[in-house]
C-alpha cells in the first residue's frame, strides 16, 4: 500500500490525548491544551522508550496517564510511532474533538486550502 509523505499524523481520542497530555505534563487534564499540540516523531518515539521503560505502577504516577490507562498506553503509542516511522509523517497532531476538527485545524495552521490533500 503506497502511504503519503510528509503528510501530517491528526490523532484523536484517548491514545492521542493521553500521549498529548504526558508530553506536556499535565496533572490535570486540559483540551485546550492538548489540542493542536505538534510532536515530531523524534518525541513519541522517546515517549514510547520511556512508557516501555517503566511498570504499570510507575506510569500510573506520570503526569497526564489516568491509572485505568496506564497498562494499555504504550501499546497504543507504540502503534502512533509505527504509523509515523510508515508514512514518513514530520509531525504528529493531536486533537481532543474528533478527526475532522483535527483536518481543520491542521489547515488553519498551516494555511493550506480546505481541500487540499
Amino acid at each position: 500500500v503506497a502511504l503519503p509523505r510528509a503528510v501530517p499524523v491528526i490523532g484523536t481520542a484517548g491514545t492521542a490525548t493521553t500521549l498529548a497530555a504526558v508530553q506536556l505534563g499535565l496533572a490535570r487534564y486540559e483540551p485546550a491544551a492538548v489540542t493542536g499540540l505538534r510532536m515530531p516523531p523524534a518525541a513519541v518515539a522517546a515517549l514510547l522508550a520511556r512508557l516501555l521503560a517503566a511498570t504499570v505502577a510507575e506510569r500510573k504516577a506520570i503526569a497526564g496517564i489516568e491509572p485505568q490507562r496506564a497498562d494499555v498506553i504504550a501499546a497504543g503509542v507504540a502503534i502512533f510511532a509505527r504509523i509515523l516511522e510508515r508514512t514518513g509523517a514530520p509531525v504528529f497532531i493531536t486533537c481532543d474533538r474528533g478527526i475532522r476538527w483535527g483536518i481543520a485545524y491542521e489547515r488553519m495552521s498551516t494555511g493550506a486550502p480546505a481541500g487540499a490533500s
